[in-house]
């Protein structure tokens, strides 16, 4: 695992100190979110840690080996700095005509990163004929073609408005879920930073009563699955609603009391299930072996039953509909840097695999 540990960093300019002994650290897999007001030294932070700024105190240590990445410290900005006269394609190319890569090489990464951003069908358009939208997923299909280990995004979706942002917040975490990058995100919105960060940063300055946060499970998500036996008599079910016509093997939490609904999102739309079935259960186990003897759907953690779906003994249905979920969050009820002892207990339960 990679991880990059801001130390004590302290930083200035003139008679104004905007930086003072900030330290925390983000991992591969997590977003931590840098939010606070304007001028609270967001973007500094961000330029200190991707090299561009050299901070007056502290320093900024990378554990673990990112030698394989083109570009370890990859930046998307709020500005699209897109080049005019080239191409979607064009403008990716771009990061990496300057790398040690075959054309093939290069031409394979180009695809992959225009097929994850939806963009292979606007490849060959140019920077003006494409919405503000769909130049910023350029951007960021820009950074991913480096495979970059850290990812520093500056208030990439700020010039936005409200319903795009949305649609490409939705998308984006899906892509950091896959990319297991390390991501720092600096924005002034806190809806997006509980929504798509592990973790947050908040600079002098910030209001009192903003909770710092840190992430107790990583991005997973869950998945609708069942045994090719069940298959055999009863058809896929291609959208959620499908699984009233279902037999479900249910879940009763012990925490929460009643019957757990399923739920689903896409591209923004979230949706509850509550389904049929004569079987519940409390125990993950129980409900993964009630899979695997075919009695029915099970609503599951992906990462408990890849194993299962690997080898086909379990068939993955409705993953469109499966986004990736944040995970549970322990919030830390002060605008302060979190103590030793907390910093303790968070990474005990964060790494205890």
């Amino acid at each position: 695992m990679m991880q990059v540990v801001i130390d004590a960093i302290s930083h200035g300019y003139s008679q104004l100190n905007v930086l003072q002994d900030v330290s925390f650290k983000v991992a591969s897999g997590e977003t931590a979110a840098i939010i606070g007001p304007s001028g609270c030294g967001k973007s500094t932070l961000i330029g200190i840690v991707g090299g561009l700024i050299k901070p007056s105190s502290g320093r900024v240590t990378v554990i673990g080996n990112i030698q394989k990445s083109l570009n370890p410290f990859t930046f998307v900005f709020q500005d699209f700095a897109l080049l005019p006269w080239r191409t979607v394609e064009g403008n990716i190319r771009l990061v990496l005509e300057d790398h040690p890569l075959t054309p093939a090489e290069i031409q394979e990464r180009v695809d992959d990163c225009l097929s994850r951003t939806g963009l292979l069908a606007f490849k060959q358009a140019l920077p003006r004929q494409l919405s503000g939208g769909m130049r910023q997923r350029v951007g960021i299909a820009r950074a991913l073609a480096v495979d970059p280990p850290v990812l520093l995004m500056d208030e990439p979706l700020s010039a936005l408005d409200a319903q795009t942002r949305e649609l490409l917040m939705d998308d984006f975490l899906k892509i950091y879920a896959e990319q297991q990058t390390a991501t720092l995100h600096v924005t002034h919105n806190l809806d997006a930073c509980a929504r798509s960060s592990s973790r947050s940063c908040c600079p002098a300055r910030c209001p009192r009563s903003l909770p710092a946060s840190a992430s107790l499970r990583r991005w997973f998500r869950m998945s609708v699955v069942g045994a090719p036996s069940y298959f055999a008599r009863r058809p896929k079910p291609k959208k959620p609603q499908d699984l009233t016509a279902h037999d479900c093997i249910n879940i009763r939490l012990p925490t929460y009391g009643g019957i757990y609904a399923w739920e689903f999102e896409k591209r923004g739309r979230e949706l509850k299930v509550r389904v049929d079935g004569q079987l519940v259960f409390n125990s993950l186990a129980m409900r993964i072996n009630a899979a695997l003897a075919g009695m029915g759907l099970a609503y599951l953690p992906e990462d408990q039953v890849k194993p299962c779906v690997d080898s086909g003994q379990l068939i993955r249905v409705l993953d469109d509909w499966c986004a990736p979920f944040s995970g549970y969050h322990l919030y830390y009820p002060s605008r302060r840097h979190s103590s030793p002892a907390f910093g303790l207990l968070i990474d005990a339960i964060r790494y205890r695999e």
